[in-house]
């Protein structure tokens, strides 16, 4: 049984690692420590039983947001692809289960896992860095008969990182994600665990050298981020960071005002990251010459999800529908300016909730989160006790990370999303559990 256990905690310290170079490894390592688990819980072999874990209001808010998933699946027009989709979602439901009840119980086994995840952020900013700085100008293969021309005319930019990974412009850079610009949300999503561990070494050691830790700790996320060209991420870490910082310790406003002062004068030297987040966001959000229009990708894709959701508010159009509908004349509008008008998903986890599970799905969906916070009553307990728990604190800062519903994002139900959201998910969840007991909250 020991054995079991220490196989499957070296799957959850790998998800990291996998989550990088192969999303489907990782999705495979969730499909079989849920299926252990449940195999193991229904024999009998471990310490809690089923009716145990399904009082627990966490559970029971994911079994009812996943059977939301599956009736508007089978109420929406392309059913059989809405299905393969929703069916299969019970897996995250059976995986946060076993890092509660299973896997993540004490202290040292979280720890591990963080370090785990700090070795695969810091690989990544560095190659992303390295990727960066090995830009240069290459010829361009014209054709593959004729011979290279090296005029100024025929020449690009291209930087690669230590695998070889090419860029594909100046203004965008994926590190080890091959084609995929997805550097930037991956680092932002797991950054708050390397500010876990530096923050701690300040609250152990409170001289210059922790406070130097904290400031290229900061330096380094904000550049890496910067550098990858994803503005949502950026402006989702500056926007947060200042609120939390604000309330967290105004002190160290000082050091991450210096660290942003810092990015925006490198911003300033480079002319393609200046167009890149400035000129390029806001005609993304439809202002130019100081007017304002919906006629934008971005406006289109928000106005259909919306437009689905009010002809389908209380489940939607069921999951992956909204992909083969949102382009119908009744959902969207004439563009004017040649812009994409329909995509797999409307680019905001709150839209895209909405138009695909209705508003019912939204509800169930963050009620989650919600009985995760109150159920708990840790935070508050921890205030009153003078607790100072840094890795729950920044745990809970990197779902918010995930979740700021004010942002263009990815697609919240595909594989890579989820996976990455309920593996923080079953940290945070694993880690209040390990405090209440600790604590004897």
């Amino acid at each position: 049984m020991e054995k079991i256990k220490k196989f499957n905690l070296i799957l959850i310290y790998s998800i990291p690692f996998f989550l990088i170079f192969s999303h489907s490894i990782a999705d495979a390592i969730v499909v079989l420590v849920g299926l252990i688990f449940i195999i193991l819980l229904s024999l009998n072999r471990l310490t809690y039983t089923v009716d145990k874990i399904l009082k627990d209001k966490v559970i029971i808010s994911f079994i009812l947001f996943y059977l939301i998933l599956i009736f508007s699946s089978f109420l929406s027009e392309f059913q059989s692809l809405s299905l393969k989709r929703s069916l299969p979602y019970i897996r995250f439901i059976f995986f946060v289960a076993a890092l509660k009840y299973w896997l993540l119980i004490d202290k040292n086994s979280i720890k591990i896992l963080v370090y785990s995840i700090i070795a695969c952020l810091l690989f990544v900013c560095f190659d992303v860095i390295f990727q960066y700085f090995n830009y240069k100008y290459i010829p361009e293969m014209v054709s593959l008969n004729s011979n290279l021309n090296t005029s100024s005319e025929n020449l690009i930019k291209q930087g690669h990182d230590i695998f070889g990974y090419a860029s594909k412009n100046y203004e965008r850079f994926q590190g080890p994600f091959k084609d995929e610009f997805i550097a930037g949300g991956f680092i932002l999503k797991l950054s708050p665990f390397l500010f876990m561990i530096t923050f701690n070494i300040f609250k152990l050691k409170r001289n210059n050298l922790s406070k130097v830790l904290i400031f290229v700790s900061t330096i380094l996320i904000i550049f890496t981020i910067f550098i990858t060209g994803d503005r949502a991420p950026f402006f989702t870490l500056i926007l947060i960071s200042l609120f939390i910082l604000f309330f967290f310790n105004k002190k160290l406003i000082l050091i991450f005002l210096s660290s942003l002062i810092l990015i925006s004068y490198l911003a300033g030297l480079n002319s393609d990251k200046k167009q890149r987040y400035f000129n390029q966001s806001l005609t993304a959000f439809g202002i130019e010459n100081n007017e304002f229009t919906l006629d934008t990708g971005y406006g289109h894709l928000f106005y259909s999800a919306i437009k689905i959701w009010i002809d389908k508010p209380l489940i939607g159009a069921g999951t992956k529908n909204y992909r083969k509908i949102c382009d119908r004349d009744e959902y969207n509008f004439e563009t004017k300016r040649n812009v994409q008008l329909c995509s797999t998903h409307p680019h905001n986890y709150v839209l895209e909730l909405l138009s695909e599970t209705g508003l019912i799905g939204l509800i169930l969906f963050y009620s989650i989160f919600f009985y995760l916070m109150k159920d708990s009553d840790l935070i508050e307990k921890i205030l009153k006790k003078n607790l100072d728990n840094l890795n729950l604190k920044f745990s809970i800062i990197s779902l918010i990370f995930i979740l700021w519903p004010i942002s263009t994002t990815g697609s919240i139900l595909t594989n890579k999303s989820s996976i990455i959201l309920w593996f923080i998910f079953g940290i945070v969840y694993s880690s209040i559990s390990v405090e209440k007991k600790s604590h004897s909250l």
